[in-house]
């Protein structure tokens, strides 16, 4: 066990490693090109799950962003799977990746239950990419689906069989309110 361990973080830290080297420019994620189609102006939204920014940045390079709030508390985390990752390193990784956005963004260094009231309401769109962990993603969407503006979008990444939980609540939530799911490759949304 303690090996099959060992083994897990080995791989975690080589994917963070040759994805910290990648010029992630060349992706930008489904939901986010959703909501440029609609070709809309000075958006606020909101990133659940900063990490290092790199989703942050693509978002601010391909939407006329007037603020992105970046929502993480950038704290080590146990999953239900087993699994542990510190993520405070990555908060300055993040800084430095956003620097020439400075102006648009703002930083909200807490959970995403506990970082509700520091955000606005009538949010253009949410894009969740947090803990994967079943009960977060339900409490995530819940929250913030609120905060999204009629015409607006919340969606999210890791939708696929490697993130169950998050297929769950994204589901169990659009048929309880009977909305329409979109989904293209890991990511899914649904314009409120």
């Amino acid at each position: 066990m303690v090996k099959t361990k060992q083994l897990i973080r080995k791989s975690q830290n080589l994917i963070q490693r040759v994805l910290g080297k990648v010029n992630a420019t060349y992706y930008t994620r489904p939901v986010i090109l959703f909501v440029q189609e609609q070709k809309k102006k000075n958006l606020v939204g909101l990133e659940i799950g900063t990490d290092k920014g790199i989703n942050a940045r693509n978002i601010l390079s391909v939407l006329d962003i007037k603020m992105l709030y970046l929502v993480d508390d950038y704290q080590p985390v146990k999953y239900e799977s087993g699994l542990y990752f510190d993520w405070s390193p990555h908060y300055k990784i993040a800084a430095q990746t956003l620097k020439n956005y400075r102006n648009q963004i703002k930083f909200i260094i807490k959970k995403s239950d506990k970082a509700v009231g520091d955000v606005p309401d009538n949010l253009d769109f949410v894009y969740i990419d947090g803990n994967h962990d079943y009960n977060f993603v339900k409490r995530d969407i819940e929250l913030y689906y609120s905060k999204v503006k009629n015409g607006g979008v919340i969606g999210g990444h890791d939708f696929s069989t490697a993130s169950l939980g998050v297929c769950k609540a994204v589901v169990e939530f659009a048929k309880r309110r009977h909305l329409k799911l979109y989904g293209r490759e890991w990511d899914w949304w649904f314009a409120k």
